[in-house]
């Protein structure tokens, strides 16, 4: 069989036709991973200094959820203990009423019992007071 003889210069150009395909792959490599460093034997310094990184930056985004989680569950119960306090107030305003209707209630009662004393008297007018009015 005969060897296939080449000069020095196609020699030079096949070599840098492989660096440049060798270079191609490595690109396309990084691109398909979205990784300068895709593993320790490209660069063992940044690939392990990527890692650390990297995991870092999950427990970061792990903390960054669980605080998120924390501030939604006090917004909860923020609007809870709104919804409570309008409860409150509307239980004591139905209980002032109640109040009010209770003293209204008394003074009726104790003008009709005086309007029967004085009626039973001879009185001729009998005067009835609800709260300032008269009739």
């Amino acid at each position: 069989m005969g060897d296939i003889v080449i000069n020095s210069a196609v020699r030079s150009n096949l070599q840098t036709l492989q660096g440049t395909a060798k270079l191609m792959a490595q690109t396309q490599g990084r691109l398909a991973s979205g990784l300068k460093v895709s593993s320790a034997l490209d660069n063992p310094q940044s690939y392990f200094t990527a890692a650390g990184l990297n995991a870092r930056a999950t427990d970061l985004s792990t903390i960054q959820d669980s605080l998120s989680l924390g501030v939604k569950t006090l917004n909860a119960a923020d609007e809870g203990i709104k919804a409570i306090q309008k409860l409150v107030d509307q239980a004591k305003s139905v209980a002032n009423q109640a109040l009010q209707a209770k003293a209204t209630a008394t003074t009726l009662d104790a003008t009709a019992e005086a309007a029967a004393i004085a009626g039973s008297a001879g009185a001729r007018t009998v005067s009835f007071q609800i709260g300032t009015a008269t009739a």
